[in-house]
């Protein structure tokens, strides 16, 4: 059965402005790659970048193979997972302010601890790995929820020592998973910028906001942002790589638990370390903000507060909005109505969330301003209109954000099968959109308003882009807490990254609960 004409025109009106979304990412190849080899001191730019890398991935990779080995031999596993989860609410600024703050305390006990001494690469390394290590930690899990008992089960009744098995077979194959969260791990350190600038330490991130801000070298700019773009895409085509072949190798059945002795002394080791993980990458950053809310309570600028609060508010709700109505449009197009460029155009947007902010920043100024002179010419008005609106943040916020609400859109769309699409396109000569709007969006409202709550939350914490786009004296949660800390007022931050940090978490708590993680 063909498709209705009006679905067609739909259709046809989602591709081209899904096509028009990726136009900044085409500038910024176009304008960025040229340059790369005309910056000088390239290593020196970009170096600290890898070097925190590696580090926070060793140090996160500690974290989560710590702990995971905890939820192997703990009871309660539903309460534990969820908070080993809950420090992925901290974004890696808010993470890196609160841990300055602490670290006041602590210099303060130990007297040959120098307060400055976190600022630096090896700090910035642990601090942010005690927010990112969950990405690690969520698939080991998953991991052994679903072979490691038939791997134990294999080994004992083969004979095997089980530290001979531990080491040459569930270590080897645990990295498979366990590289698929170190890449989301990458793609925050990459995208990240308050923590870096803060911390002093020199990243790609940093430096294209150096280069563009700082010495006004677009070309310069946009060349780094490319080379951050490639390597990002590097990472990514590794993970996916790693993913491939997780899922051919990975087993289908399943065995129930089973209950094999550990010694004493590491059950107590575990737990000890399980108690040392939330201590100082969730009590204690908590504290941290709490504390610093109650310093400054006299202090605080009440109403700068409520105006970020609902500048973060208004502007999260547009983007999950206008991203809900893309993902759904280009969705219906691809699973549908079977359009190939449809589909070819989602797997395209779905790798936005990997690319730091500050490159999508770039390639949307750079193609922002280059559009705003051709327009001054003519309509200059329109011009200076079109800069002090919100057009070019919730443009880069759209692009960015396209994949966090495509998996949940995507995974409803598979509900309907051939049969039941067919019968829906049956209806189309009595009523023209009755079909889409009381058969389909039912089935689709819950994985729709899922997806909204996830794309409002990172727009809520997402700072390198907001910071780029956003229009004169327009400040969001984000940049007002970036900006408190940079003028030194640490503890005033305290409410801003506190209510950032609240979003979050309620996020950690729908995807615990969407996912059903803890279902053994």
């Amino acid at each position: 059965m063909q498709n209705p004409k009006s679905w067609k025109i739909i259709g046809a009106i989602s591709i081209v402005g899904s096509i028009f979304l990726l136009a900044p990412l085409v500038y910024l190849i176009a304008n960025g790659a040229p340059g790369i080899f005309a910056i000088k001191n390239l290593w020196g730019k970009s170096g600290q970048s890898f070097a925190l890398l590696f580090l926070t991935l060793l140090f996160s990779f500690v974290l989560a193979y710590g702990n995971a080995c905890y939820l192997v031999l703990c009871k309660r596993k539903k309460l534990q997972l969820l908070l080993l989860l809950l420090p992925l609410s901290f974004p890696t600024y808010i993470m890196a302010f609160n841990w300055a703050m602490l670290w006041d305390f602590i210099a303060e006990l130990i007297p040959w601890i120098s307060r400055s001494s976190i600022k630096s690469l090896l700090g910035l390394s642990l601090v942010c790995s005690f927010c990112l290590y969950p990405y690690i930690l969520l698939p080991l899990y998953l991991f052994s929820k679903s072979q490691l008992n038939s791997i134990v089960a294999q080994s004992i009744a083969n004979g095997l020592p089980l530290g001979k098995t531990f080491r040459k077979v569930i270590g080897p194959l645990s990295m498979v998973p366990a590289s698929l969260g170190a890449a989301l791990v990458g793609y925050e350190l990459l995208n990240d910028y308050g923590a870096a600038k803060y911390y002093g330490v020199s990243t790609l991130t940093t430096q294209i906001f150096k280069s563009w801000f700082g010495k006004n070298d677009v070309a310069e700019a946009l060349a780094l942002a490319f080379i951050l773009l490639v390597a990002v895409l590097l990472v990514k085509f590794i993970a996916s790589l790693l993913r491939k072949n997780s899922m051919q190798d990975s087993h289908k059945s399943r065995l129930p638990d089973l209950s094999f002795p550990a010694p004493a002394y590491l059950r107590k080791g575990l737990k000890a370390f399980f108690i040392f993980t939330l201590l100082v990458s969730l009590i204690l950053p908590v504290f941290g903000m709490l504390y610093g809310l109650y310093f400054d309570w006299e202090k605080q600028n009440w109403g700068q507060l409520w105006e970020a609060s609902l500048n973060s508010f208004y502007l999260a709700f547009i983007t999950s909005l206008l991203v809900i109505c893309l993902v759904y449009l280009l969705s219906f197009s691809s699973s549908f109505l079977n359009f190939k460029a449809a589909k070819t155009l989602e797997k395209i947007l779905a790798i936005g969330y990997s690319i730091p902010g500050a490159v999508i920043a770039v390639g949307v100024l750079g193609m922002g301003l280059y559009f705003l002179k051709s327009i001054a010419k003519s309509n200059p008005d329109l011009a200076v209109n079109l800069n002090n609106s919100l057009l070019f943040l919730l443009f880069g916020l759209a692009f960015k954000l396209y994949s966090v609400a495509y998996p949940n859109v995507e995974g409803a769309w598979q509900k309907f099968g051939i049969r039941q699409k067919l019968a829906i396109k049956s209806f189309y000569p009595f009523r023209t959109f009755n079909p889409i709007t009381r058969i389909i969006h039912p089935q689709l409202q819950p994985f729709l308003l899922a997806g909204m709550l996830f794309i409002f939350i990172d727009a809520l914490k997402e700072l390198p882009l907001t910071l780029i786009l956003r229009p004169f004296n327009f400040e969001t949660l984000a940049v007002k807490a970036f900006n408190l800390v940079e003028d030194e007022f640490l503890y005033r931050s305290a409410p801003y990254s506190l209510i950032i940090s609240l979003f979050c978490g309620l996020g950690i708590l729908v995807f615990n609960r969407l996912q059903d993680l803890d279902k053994d």
